[in-house]
């Protein structure tokens, strides 16, 4: 059969939130299509048939779905409308050997997530206990936010349609992905806590993506899993990228999130080789 160089697109039935009834219909994620979609890749820029991605790892939205009834939940549009989905964004963007180093460092991340240590010890990773971890691979939760960004900027559905990169952040994070030389970046990863205001409120449930400036440059910020991803990748220019997400109805920037505690991810600097033993 022959390859389509462009996907067909579902349609997503919009709600409003206070009556529920049905207001209109609008693009959505590209469907599966037979024979596949011939373009080209948005990281590496081989014209090839590409996979279908999803924008957001699949696995981010366990909890998101147990806390809204086994649904996708997009309430971050405009007048009260809501939109309530089976599945997340998905949309063909990257060739097969692009998808396949996307999905080795989001395995990484979920392994933090669930503190899998049969998992992390693959990657060379040793959890301790509460948030204690033995060299955590920054460089990974690096290209982690890296392909979460560039897919979150070539994304044409909801809520993700409007928030684009500057071209030269875009290109930033294409010579990361590709392995090219690179300035040195900082790169964070922080746990979320309960809120006191609401303890039964599960903050792996809030998915959200921000781009924000301070006096260290630019950084993308990605709230999965529970987990506050964060990575600089370029100085700071004059340009403003607002937070959107999915859950809880999040305007804000990850900061001013309700949570009342975070911490980052530690180990003891005295170990120069290795943890004891008995702290496995």
């Amino acid at each position: 059969m022959k390859k389509r160089n462009y996907p067909r697109r579902g349609r997503w039935k919009v709600f409003d939130t206070d009556s529920g009834q049905k207001i209109k219909s609008i693009d959505g994620s590209d469907q599966r299509t037979a024979g596949g979609i011939l373009r080209r890749c948005i990281v590496c820029g081989t014209r090839s048939s590409l996979r279908l991605s999803h924008i957001i790892p699949s696995w981010a939205f366990d909890w998101h779905k147990t806390a809204w009834g086994g649904v996708v939940n997009i309430s971050q549009l405009n007048n009260g409308l809501k939109i309530q989905l089976q599945d997340s964004n998905k949309h063909y963007l990257l060739c097969s050997s692009c998808e396949q180093k996307a999905s080795i460092v989001e395995n990484y991340a979920k392994s933090i997530v669930n503190r899998d240590r049969k998992m992390l010890r693959k990657y060379g990773t040793t959890y301790l206990f509460g948030d204690r971890y033995w060299r955590l691979r920054f460089d990974l939760i690096e290209l982690f936010v890296a392909y979460v960004a560039i897919r979150v900027h070539y994304c044409t559905s909801v809520p993700w349609g409007s928030r684009k990169l500057p071209i030269y952040l875009v290109k930033r994070l294409r010579r990361t992905l590709l392995g090219r030389p690179t300035e040195k970046i900082m790169t964070t990863a922080w746990r979320f806590t309960t809120p006191k205001s609401d303890p039964k409120h599960d903050p792996r449930e809030d998915i959200g993506v921000d781009c924000e400036e301070n006096t260290l440059g630019w950084c993308i910020i990605c709230m999965i899993g529970g987990i506050e991803w964060a990575a600089f990748f370029e100085p700071a220019k004059a340009i403003k990228i607002g937070f959107v997400g999915f859950g809880m109805g999040i305007t804000s920037r990850i900061v001013n999130l309700p949570y009342t505690e975070h911490r980052i991810f530690k180990y003891p600097e005295k170990w120069t080789k290795s943890p004891p033993a008995d702290w496995r």
